[in-house]
Formats: structure tokens, C-alpha cells, sequence
């Protein structure tokens, strides 16, 4: 939506006939209200990895849950119900007969957690929204005008410094407003076999109804389970060329939904180079590093042969040593000698930051992306690649020094929680996810996967936190009754964003 609209307002002024225009200040609501502490505050605030990476720092040293309860996951929901705690002004009671073990655990995590920050001199990401209402009531300079752009609903956080900016003279209004909607749509109902009839069905409808400068949007719930079969089929049936080996990606469609930066195959192979160590490991994990075309280059064929030659003899498990030994006076026997003497070097503990220049000095040693001519694609996965060190080099004050098992484990976790976009010129075909949708309008639509369980929801209230709590301040997800509620707002946007909906 800000691409959206950053992009309408730029033709707007071209079409003007003006060559030069002041640039439009449209961001994310919480980008916003960051970027305002930022500027004003005297504290700095702990957000994003950093603040994730102390609070799994807690949770992991409580002796009294440690190996009682599956770590993963843990994390998580309770930063999650902390941010809820916060955003909702819910309230534990004091009395823990009143708790659940989670609740009690939470509660304290939250006590120690404060502490840490106290101690570190941060104030936490949760208390940023509540600051800054107070920053604003205070006199801090706000903008004549703001527009709050496709939401669908507001959350107490969001109405707190609307309420506190309005106050104090800022012109607000909410875009699109209903005289901006159209006429709601007559739906078409559309009854398909299974997923993959139904993403086959759309494809070839696109194909059908497109024309030059026609708007055509696919919204899909699900997106994350859809994203393979609709870049597939959507691929195959709207630029068949680009299926072909050697072809370039097609640009025929945007899809709103990345996907994790691991699963980039540029940055999968990083991060499988570093995971290695000099002991036995699984031979697949071993030629999933050294077998990758980003790694093996020249010498591909003298790996894929060892590899074969590994497999007939029934072996699962092998060694860097191994593998160097068998390759011996053969080209990639040297680049190995590299990787063990560099291994050999890495026992010793350091900060994130001294890891991440390590495992840089590590891919260089061993010739990775050597003499390859990376296309567009790969040339971003190689940026965002280069970002998540940098996350990795912005936690020595959270972890202190750690292994280097420990500094590749949490480098693959910023890469599985990192969503990566490649980055595309616009099309007027867009599949979109339901809440991406909002505030964009097309010709068409067709909304995919309406089964019984996508909408609405099924509630998924947050574990840490009592559910008739959650309940009561209207959580999102917390009861099957506000994921109805939100379904039929989001329903009525979408029949009131083009003439022509398909379902």
C-alpha cells in the first residue's frame, strides 16, 4: 500500500505537468511512530531483533522452566503476549492464584526482562506508542495533516495518538472513506475441485480477462500455503517462455508475500557453508554446502563424482578431513584445506560482530560466488544477505560472546524470521494477501480459498494470557466471535473494491 500509493501520488504530479514535487511521506503507522521517538526522545528504544534477542536471553535462563517446556515457539508467544499486554492494556491480576503456570511465567520474564532494560538503559518497544502519545501532548512538532490509509480497523494504540494529534490540531481523516468506495460488486461463485483446480482455474481466468492497463487482483488468504502453486501456474500459463531453463524470471506478476531469506538458495548455501564444522556430519547437510552451484563452480564435477562414489558404499556420514583426503591434488582439495584451517581457528567464543566478519572471511576463503555472474535476483539475496550479518553484528550487547555454533544457529533464525521480496517492476496483476488488499481497488478480482476454515478464521488465542482476558479488550484472534466480526469488514472491502468480484 505505501508502494501503491507513493507511486499514484508521483503520476499525479506528472500528469500536473509539474517536473519537480515535494516527496509524499507515506509509511507504516508504527515506522511513523518510531521514527518520532527517534527524533524527540532522550531514551533510546530496544525493537525489532535486539529487543527479541534479550527476551529469549530471559526466557532461556529460567531455571524454572528450562526443559519443562518445547523452547521453541515459547519465545515467541510470550513477546508476543507481552506487545498484546501493552497494545490492550491487559492487566495480570496480582493474586497468582489467579494464573496459569504460563501467565505466572510470563509475568515473570516481564519483571526480569524490565530489569535487563533498566540495567542497559532502554526503554522497551512495548512502552514506544504510550511515549510518544505523551511526546505529542507535550509539544513535539507533528505534521498539519495525516492521513491513516487502509485500515481496516484501528487498534487501541493507533486511536490513543490519532486522539492525542487531533487535540492538538492535526487535520486527520481516514483514506478510503465511503464516499471514496465504489458500489459493492455482485459476487460470482465459483465451486472448484482442490487447491491446485482452483490456482489452475484462476490462471487461465487472468489470461482470459487481461487487457493492457486493466487492474486485476488475486487476494488469497492463505497466501503462505498458496504461494508455490499460484508462482507455478501463474508463471506457466501467463509467460510460458520463462519456465524454460536459462530464461528470465517473468515479470508478469507481483505477488505481495516473500518468502523467508533461508529459503533463498544464494543465501541457503551461506548459511550451510557456515553450519559445517571439522566433525562427521550428514552427508546430505555436507553436499548441500559444497555441491551447491555457488560453492562448487568449476569443480562440480569432481564433488558430484565423490558424492556417487560416498553413496555406494552406503555412507551417511563424512568430514571436511574426508572429503579433502578423497580429493587429494583434485581442484577443490585446496579451497577445503582453507575451510579446516579457518575451523581450526574458531574454537574460541566471540561477540555476534566478530562472528559476522569471521564467517565473511570464511565464504571468501573457500571461494564461494567465485567467478559467477550472479543474476538480479541473486545480486539482491546477496544484499539482504549482507543485512542479516549486520542483525547479527547489533547483538554483542544482548548475547555477549558466544560459539560459533551459537552465532551460525542464531544467523539461520534471522534468516527463517527474515521475509525477502524480490523486488520487481509494478504489474498490473497483483496477488495479494487479505489484509494487503486493503485500500487498493482493480478491475477484477477473484479471492481464492474460501473454504469454511479461511474465513473466518479459526480464533488462535495468544497461550500466555487467559482467554476471557483477551476476550474482553477484543484481541484480535482471541474468539471465534471477533474473527467473524473481522471477516465481514474485511468481506464488504474487498465486494466494494471492483466492479467485478469471482470467489
Amino acid at each position: 500500500l505505501t508502494r501503491h500509493i507513493t507511486s499514484e501520488y508521483d503520476n499525479s504530479m506528472r500528469r500536473s505537468g509539474k517536473s519537480a514535487w515535494p516527496t509524499a511521506s507515506v509509511m507504516p503507522f508504527s515506522s511513523w511512530v518510531s521514527g518520532l521517538w527517534e527524533e524527540y526522545a532522550s531514551v533510546p528504544a530496544l525493537t525489532g531483533l535486539r529487543a527479541r534477542a534479550l527476551w529469549e536471553k530471559v526466557v532461556s535462563s529460567d531455571p524454572q522452566v528450562s526443559g519443562s517446556w518445547p523452547s521453541s515457539g515459547v519465545s515467541k508467544a510470550s513477546f508476543d503476549a507481552r506487545r498484546l499486554m501493552s497494545e490492550y492494556s491487559i492487566s495480570l491480576p496480582e493474586d497468582e492464584i489467579y494464573l496459569t503456570e504460563e501467565s505466572k511465567a510470563l509475568k515473570r520474564w516481564s519483571d526480569e526482562y524490565d530489569a535487563e532494560l533498566k540495567r542497559l538503559g532502554y526503554l522497551g518497544e512495548a512502552q514506544v506508542f504510550s511515549e510518544v502519545k505523551r511526546l505529542i501532548e507535550r509539544g513535539a512538532p507533528i505534521p498539519v495533516e495525516v492521513i491513516l490509509a487502509g485500515f481496516d480497523e484501528f487498534s487501541p494504540e493507533v486511536s490513543s495518538i490519532a486522539g492525542a494529534l487531533a487535540k492538538r490540531g492535526a487535520l486527520l481523516s481516514q483514506w478510503p472513506d465511503k464516499e471514496d468506495m465504489p458500489l459493492q460488486a455482485e459476487a460470482r461463485l465459483v465451486a472448484c475441485e482442490d487447491e491446485l483446480d482452483e490456482v489452475l482455474r484462476a490462471a487461465r481466468w487472468v489470461r482470459e480477462v487481461y487487457r493492457p492497463g486493466t487492474k486485476i487482483g488475486v487476494i488469497v488468504p492463505e497466501l503462505d500455503r498458496y504461494r508455490g502453486a499460484v508462482i507455478r501456474e501463474f508463471t506457466a500459463e501467463l509467460s510460458p517462455s520463462s519456465v524454460l531453463p536459462g530464461s528470465p524470471e517473468s515479470s508478469v506478476f507481483n505477488i505481495s508475500l516473500g518468502a523467508p531469506l533461508a529459503d533463498e538458495p544464494l543465501v541457503g548455501s551461506a548459511l550451510s557453508i557456515i553450519s559445517i564444522g571439522p566433525g562427521k556430519e550428514s552427508l546430505d547437510d555436507l553436499m548441500a554446502a559444497l555441491g551447491s552451484p555457488f560453492f562448487a563452480g568449476d569443480d562440480a564435477l569432481n564433488i558430484a563424482k565423490l558424492d556417487f562414489r560416498l553413496r555406494e558404499q552406503n555412507r551417511t556420514e563424512a568430514s571436511l578431513y574426508e572429503f579433502k583426503a578423497f580429493l587429494k591434488g583434485q581442484g577443490p582439495s585446496k579451497r577445503l584445506g582453507e575451510w579446516l584451517s579457518w575451523l581450526s581457528g574458531a574454537g574460541k567464543k566471540q561477540a555476534p560482530s566478530a562472528w559476522g566478519k569471521a564467517f565473511t572471511d570464511l565464504l571468501v576463503r573457500v571461494g564461494w560466488l567465485g567467478g559467477l555472474k550472479l543474476t538480479s535476483r541473486e545480486y539482491q539475496g546477496l544484499a539482504a544477505w549482507n543485512k542479516a550479518l549486520e542483525s547479527l553484528a547489533c547483538l554483542d550487547d544482548m548475547l555477549g560472546k558466544i560459539s560459533r555454533g551459537e552465532a551460525a544457529s542464531r544467523l539461520s533464525s534471522i534468516a527463517k524470521d527474515t521475509i525477502h521480496q524480490v523486488e520487481t517492476p509494478d504489474a498490473d496483476i497483483q496477488i495479494l494477501g487479505l489484509l494487503e488488499a486493503t485500500g487498493l481497488w482493480f478491475d477484477h478480482i477473484r479471492v481464492l480459498g474460501c473454504h469454511e476454515y479461511a474465513l473466518p478464521s479459526e480464533p488462535s488465542p495468544n497461550p500466555f494470557l487467559r482467554v476471557n482476558l483477551q476476550a474482553a479488550k477484543r484481541v484480535p484472534h482471541s474468539t471465534g466471535e471477533r474473527e467473524l466480526e473481522f471477516a465481514r469488514v474485511v468481506a464488504g472491502r474487498i465486494l466494494s473494491s471492483a466492479p467485478s468480484v469471482t470467489v
